[in-house]
């Protein structure tokens, strides 16, 4: 330990003594706090001493075991995230895919319109040089048709096409199905439930 630290440290020592030693030798007033008529007593401390009275910490409302924590909205929303549809509820990258010399990757959305869901498979081409652009939009429209609604998505990807497993949502007797999504190249597409 070199010889500032050392000096700093024991001083520290000194000085927790020194109040500790300041505390136990304070005189404490004996018997009751309050006076016979229940109105509380007033304690003289000492000018010069510095121990000075506490104030009283009220609990905060917002503190309390059921509050929930406040959360600060953002001061501007970014663009991207403010254009997002809000029936919008998932959406999941499946994988790469080229085609001949363009390449992109494809992604599956999820969304929720009233109590209608559906399914879309995007393709979206990455130019080297350039923001993605949307090359093809499927629907899979027996997801809308048979109302599937889907808790889990899970996928397996290669390099030019994927496998995306679907779990539909824990029916009323606890049971639930898996569907599976295989996409390849834009625009090709294969849905139905997944055998096991």
């Amino acid at each position: 330990m070199n010889r500032p630290l050392s000096q700093l440290a024991a001083a520290s020592i000194v000085a927790l003594s020194a109040g500790w030693a300041m505390a136990q030798t304070s005189p404490v007033p004996s018997g009751p706090q309050n006076t016979p008529d229940n109105t509380p007593r007033q304690i003289d401390i000492p000018s010069g001493s510095q121990n000075t009275p506490a104030p009283a910490i009220q609990p905060d409302a917002a503190e309390s075991a059921d509050a929930l924590p406040s959360v600060e909205p953002l001061g501007a929303i970014p663009p991207v995230i403010e254009v997002i549809d809000p029936t919008v509820f998932a959406v999941r990258i499946v994988g790469p895919w080229t085609d001949k010399d363009v390449q992109g990757f494809s992604r599956v959305i999820l969304v929720a319109e009233g109590d209608t869901p559906r399914l879309y498979v995007q393709w979206m081409e990455q130019p080297a040089d350039d923001e993605p652009s949307v090359r093809a939009t499927v629907e899979v429209e027996q997801v809308a048709t048979d109302k599937l609604v889907f808790g889990d998505i899970r996928v397996e990807a290669s390099r030019n096409d994927a496998s995306v497993f679907l779990d539909t949502r824990v029916d009323v007797q606890g049971f639930r199905e898996t569907y599976v999504l295989n996409v390849g190249g834009p625009g090709q597409i294969q849905f139905g439930p997944a055998t096991n």
